[in-house]
């Protein structure tokens, strides 16, 4: 199986399996403990960035999905 596909190359499947993983270990790594920060040192600044501020990927941003 590997042989096969490192003879095709990666293929339009392994990109739909791999974004995903990708954004949430952005989203869980970065970007949470970085607004974690800001929301302790900044708290009434950043709700309000927060309220007007569009998530990037809410669900992962999520304190129940955080590992």
């Amino acid at each position: 199986v590997a042989s096969a596909w490192a003879a095709s190359g990666p293929s339009a499947l392994d990109g739909l399996v791999l974004v995903p993983v990708f954004m949430a270990v952005i989203a869980r790594r970065f970007i949470a403990p970085e607004e974690d920060r800001l929301r302790r040192l900044f708290p009434a600044e950043f709700a309000a960035w927060s309220a007007r501020t569009r998530r990037w990927v809410s669900l992962t941003l999520s304190h129940e999905w955080r590992l």
